[in-house]
């Protein structure tokens, strides 16, 4: 488990994580405790792949149920809630993810996957997170 509650950032990965088409958790569960905020620095190769998706994931406890994050969708005449999915670019790119979260959370983990994987797969080659003062 990564514990962010005591440090400033924390490193998820010690090599590269490649990516294939299915959700697959970066780096384990992570501890953020009373954090309200958080940033997430990612550096990633997409190569030939394409729809690159990041998704977030609160637990309860460190081996419970994963709940989704929800995002509110005002785009129809009522307020749809939806899972939160980060949809990159399909271009290399270094990138910095704010990301709210309430202090009831204790625990996150944190998934990535590609739409289609290309004759070269993508890789995610560090992911930071840091915490907000928030």
């Amino acid at each position: 488990m990564i514990n962010l509650t005591d440090n400033l950032e924390a490193e998820l990965l010690g090599s590269p994580f490649t990516l294939n088409g299915t959700f697959r958790v970066v780096g384990g569960v992570v501890n953020v405790g009373d954090i309200g905020a958080l940033s997430m620095w990612i550096d990633m190769t997409i190569n030939d792949s394409l729809e690159p998706q990041i998704k977030v994931f609160a637990l309860f406890d460190e081996t419970g149920n994963e709940y989704e994050l929800p995002i509110q969708d005002v785009s129809s005449s009522a307020v749809a809630i939806s899972p939160l999915v980060f949809n990159l670019t399909a271009s290399d790119q270094q990138i910095v993810v704010p990301l709210e979260i309430d202090k009831s959370i204790p625990f996150i983990k944190i998934y990535a996957k590609v739409g289609t994987v290309g004759a070269t797969a993508a890789d995610i080659n560090s992911l930071k997170l840091v915490k907000s003062s928030k």
